[in-house]
């Protein structure tokens, strides 16, 4: 059956082209026809069985067909996982944190993605650090706790500078400025949006350059209501 292999990557990747271009009811049909390819014996069947599981849950999330599914399928995956500690097991983890937070359920946002990080910091992974500390600092900003949030949000900004990744560094700086913002320390709310619209600019991110000219003029109309200072 090892020479199903192909075939299932195949079947994946046609799953992913559907889900790219809308056409979500395709993409499950060939995901769930690459699923059934793979035996329990074949030596790659976890593996292949967690990406499929990943994809369709990628396909629920972007048709915006609700979290049932997502949760199923992720729930899955990690039972597959196992006693598995690499960052696969970890990153289910993540994304079921995130199926969780769209939903508005941050409490159970919040616990998946702190099993996720546990697994991130053993594993040195920088990268995943900084966007697991990320997400939860936006639970933590969902539930106006904005210290713990704040916190959070540094605490991903100083792993996102040592990766260097210019859009996840925005993303940073974006979402420290909504912190103060709530704060009303709003001088700082406009340099760090200003700091991220630099960042997109030089990036030719021009999407979300958007919502950081919506968060500008909001900081704008905030500091014009202040009363003046003598």
């Amino acid at each position: 059956s090892v020479y199903k292999i192909p075939v299932v990557n195949h079947y994946i990747l046609l799953g992913r082209c559907y889900t790219n271009t809308g056409k979500f009811e395709k993409a499950e049909q060939s995901l769930l026809y690459a699923a059934g390819l793979i035996a329990p014996e074949d030596p790659e069947y976890v593996f292949l069985k967690v990406d499929i599981l990943h994809v369709l849950t990628m396909n629920e999330q972007i048709a915006e067909r609700g979290s049932e599914k997502s949760i199923q399928y992720l729930t899955e995956a990690i039972q597959l996982l196992k006693d598995d500690t690499s960052a696969k097991k970890a990153g289910c983890f993540m994304a079921l944190g995130n199926v969780y937070i769209n939903a508005d359920d941050i409490e159970n946002a919040l616990e998946k993605y702190r099993i996720a990080a546990i697994t991130f910091e053993h594993n040195f992974d920088l990268a995943n650090l900084g966007n697991v500390y990320c997400n939860i600092g936006t639970c933590y900003l969902k539930m106006d706790n904005f210290g713990t949030a704040e916190n959070y949000f540094k605490k991903s900004l100083e792993f996102r500078m040592k990766v260097g990744s210019p859009e996840h560094l925005s993303i940073s700086y974006y979402n420290m400025a909504l912190v103060y913002k709530a704060k009303r320390e709003l001088d700082t709310a406009n340099d760090l949006l200003l700091k991220c619209k630099d960042i997109l600019i030089q990036t030719n991110n021009n999407p979300f350059l958007n919502d950081i000219e919506i968060e500008l003029a909001a900081v704008a109309l905030l500091k014009a209501k202040q009363p003046a200072t003598v």
